[in-house]
């Protein structure tokens, strides 16, 4: 845990010359797609770090970085439950005459990193949790101008977690549902 703390201290330093750092605050609704369960959604806070690196105009790469609960749950009863770092690397393309203010969208594959085990008091199978999850992100937002900006993504895993345990097949899939505010003026540009 620490290594990724560390890591990703570096990283912002690092990227602050070439993009914009911004913070993420808001809600995560976890949950799963599965066979023979019907499930329910689970909504906790969402942090993060994001940063824009503009390649054109109206299209921007902008990684980040989310803390963000996943959950197969049915009826309040755990299945499987984590902790996760995503890592979306997303494509955002703005519709408007400017990137300053106005509707935009996103979309990219996440890396989803497995930081710690949930609730195992609660489950009634052993975990399926794994170490990494692969997802595709898809997303739309609108920029109040420079600094303020809200967004909605929706993530859908591509790895079934059930094949490390007794559990039916299913996905995981988060809303993430936030306010961004962005730092600082960007200094230089990948391509000119």
């Amino acid at each position: 845990m620490k290594r990724i703390i560390i890591t990703m201290a570096f990283l912002a330093i690092g990227l602050s010359s070439y993009s914009q750092l911004g913070v993420r605050l808001g809600l995560n609704s976890a949950g799963a797609i599965a066979q023979d369960i019907e499930t329910q959604r689970r909504t906790v806070p969402l942090i993060g770090l994001s940063w824009d690196f503009k390649i054109k105009d109206k299209l921007h790469f902008v990684p980040a970085a989310m803390l963000a609960e996943k959950a197969l749950l049915s009826q309040e009863l755990f299945y499987a439950n984590g902790l996760y770092l995503d890592v979306p690397l997303v494509l955002k393309y703005f519709t408007g005459k400017h990137t300053e203010k106005g509707f935009y969208l996103q979309g990219g594959p996440s890396i989803n990193f497995n930081l710690v085990d949930l609730h195992e008091e609660l489950l009634e199978e052993p975990t399926a949790s794994h170490k990494v999850d692969l997802a595709l992100l898809g997303g739309l937002g609108y920029h109040f101008g420079r600094k303020f900006a809200v967004g909605l993504d929706f993530s859908l895993g591509l790895i079934d977690p059930s094949k490390q345990g007794s559990l039916p097949e299913f996905r995981y899939f988060n809303q993430y549902l936030y306010l961004s505010y962005t730092f600082g003026k960007r200094n230089k540009e990948i391509t000119e």
